[in-house]
């Protein structure tokens, strides 16, 4: 009974450690498998099947590919020996992607000019290659740590609004932030996951998980933003935005396909609408604003309405055009209207309006003065009709005048008396050499 009773308890403890390690194993994730088989202490963030080629054949040792944060991995489990290869990211030189979505490693060796190359084939189970990560480390192996914002692993330990738009260098301080979205956008090569902004004048996109990448649409460019139709090879969900020219980026939102649709149709509608009005209004400024004066004084005339300018000698005259002028003539009837008749004795040429010691000079200016008072008093306006071209103002009419005279009475000969006084002064105001100064009496 005890021996069966122990047999029983110890199948008992098999079975129960059996199914533990069961479901330990079960429970375990491939990255924590691979990370266990490797004894590494980094953790493993990808781990995919393959193929590893090092020559001219497959090396069929290595059948598990993984990456850490610092280096690439190789596992392999064929016959007893265990294989492990360890690559870190700083002796890679460079990687390529082929067109099978194989990935080519080449890393240079010591003392030999041509590098060895590891050729990757994926089993491809998560329906992907994996270049696009292996690209990501190792350009962040290589870069500065006091440059960490120009590498998208910045992004990944702080992704912030505020560190994002740090990337943005052109972005206006006074832009405001509309919406934001988590989206996965098409490249030529792979699908990269970002981040989508939405400003007032502007899209950016910003991919989180390649080498540092921005990407800036001004709404002003933008033909038309729509839906694209469901067709092979195209992302789910995705989003269309015409740029012309046969440039469109295509790319697919986490968050509501339908939200962010219309928000991007809205704040689209919205800058459509404010430069519309911008432009409306830059032309009614244009329309309104007074033209420049002119530096000579015109007569601008229509049929309807005169407008003379003033000139500063000559009285204010106002004229109305009483029959159109005829293309090509010189002559037309114009009428004076609330201005007196024009004084003909005036000369052809006012004098400078200056202030002089002479007396003839200041005779002249009181008598233009009170010419003028006269002229204001008078409460019955007097209509003349003249015939004058129309780009002249009303202008007196010509005197034959003696130009000898009006010379003789502004500059007035010397007296015979006056010349001997001033040949007097100039007698005692020569100087004496001899004594060296100055006798003026």
């Amino acid at each position: 009974m005890g021996r069966s009773r122990r047999g029983s308890v110890s199948s008992s403890a098999s079975e129960s450690a059996s199914s533990s390690r069961s479901d330990m194993s079960s429970s375990e994730s491939d990255n924590d498998q691979l990370k266990r088989r490797m004894k590494i202490d980094e953790p493993i963030i990808y781990c995919e099947e393959c193929k590893l080629k090092t020559g001219s054949k497959f090396n069929l040792r290595y059948n598990t590919f993984g990456i850490t944060n610092n280096s690439i991995v190789f596992y392999g489990s064929f016959s007893v020996k265990k294989k492990r290869k360890i690559i870190p990211l700083k002796s890679i030189k460079e990687v390529e992607w082929c067109e099978d979505d194989s990935v080519k490693l080449i890393v240079p060796r010591e003392h030999k000019d041509k590098p060895k190359t590891y050729h990757i084939h994926f089993k491809k189970s998560h329906k992907g290659s994996p270049f696009r990560l292996i690209e990501s480390r190792l350009n962040a192996s290589k870069f500065d740590p006091s440059n960490r914002l120009t590498s998208g692993e910045e992004l990944y330990k702080n992704p912030s609004t505020a560190n994002l738009l740090k990337h943005f260098q052109k972005l206006p301080r006074d832009e405001r932030l509309e919406h934001s979205y988590r989206c996965r956008i098409k490249g030529q090569l792979e699908q990269n996951y970002g981040v989508m902004f939405i400003t007032q004048t502007r899209i950016l996109f910003l991919s989180i998980d390649t080498t540092f990448k921005s990407e800036e649409i001004k709404l002003e460019n933008v033909l038309d933003i729509s839906e694209s139709l469901p067709k092979k090879g195209k992302l789910k969900k995705s989003i269309l935005i015409d740029m012309g020219k046969n440039q469109i980026y295509c790319f697919s939102s986490f968050d509501n396909k339908e939200e962010t649709l219309e928000n991007l149709k809205r704040s689209l509608d919205s800058f459509k609408k404010q430069q519309v009005l911008q432009q409306q209004q830059q032309r009614v400024q244009r329309s309104t604003s007074p033209s420049s004066p002119s530096s000579t004084t015109t007569t601008t005339t229509t049929p309807n309405q005169t407008t003379p300018t003033q000139t500063p000698t000559t009285p204010k005259v106002t004229y109305l055009n009483e029959t159109p002028l005829p293309h090509g003539s010189k002559t037309a009837t114009w009428t004076s209207v609330g201005s007196p008749q024009p004084v003909t004795s005036s000369p052809l040429t006012p004098l400078p309006n200056t202030t002089n010691n002479n007396n003839n000079n200041n005779n002249n200016n009181n008598n233009n003065n009170n010419n003028n008072n006269n002229n204001n008093l008078q409460t019955k306006p007097t209509t003349t009709t003249t015939t004058r071209p129309p780009s002249t103002p009303l202008l007196p009419e010509k005197k034959a005048e003696n130009y000898g005279d009006r010379a003789n009475k502004l500059f007035p000969k010397e007296t015979p008396t006056e010349l001997k006084q001033n040949e007097e002064i100039k007698n005692k105001t020569t100087v004496d050499k001899s004594r060296r100064c100055c006798s003026l009496w």
